[in-house]
C-alpha cells in the first residue's frame, strides 16, 4: 500500500515530467484500418475510457507485420456512444516515430 491506501498505484502509476501517466488499450476501430495520413482514429475496446484524457493524450499504436510503432497525440476524445471513440486532431509520427498505415 502507498501513502493513499490504493495498491493499483504500484502497479499502474507513473508520474513523468509532472504529468500522470498509465497505459491503457484499445483496438483500431476504422474500417479497413488506418493510412498514415489520418487525422482522425476511430478505436473501439476501450480499456476504462474514464482515465483516457479527453484533450491532448499520446497513445501508442503497436507494430503489426511490417509496420513499426507509432506515437500519436491526439486533440479530443469523442464517444461515439456506440462503444467506439474518435480520437481528433491526430499528430502522427510523435516522439520519434514515422506516421504508418496499419490494418
Amino acid at each position: 500500500f502507498d501513502i493513499v491506501g490504493n495498491v493499483w498505484e504500484w502497479v499502474d502509476f507513473l508520474i513523468d515530467c509532472g504529468r500522470y501517466q498509465t497505459i491503457k488499450s484499445a483496438a483500431i476501430s476504422d474500417p479497413g484500418g488506418i493510412t498514415a495520413t489520418d487525422t482522425a482514429i476511430v478505436i473501439g475496446n476501450v480499456e476504462n475510457p474514464e482515465l483516457w484524457p479527453a484533450s491532448d493524450g499520446l497513445i501508442l499504436i503497436k507494430a503489426e507485420g511490417p509496420n513499426t510503432d507509432e506515437y500519436v497525440i491526439y486533440g479530443s476524445m469523442v464517444n461515439n456512444d456506440n462503444g467506439t471513440y474518435t480520437l481528433t486532431d491526430c499528430q502522427r509520427g510523435q516522439k520519434g516515430t514515422a506516421a504508418s498505415a496499419t490494418p
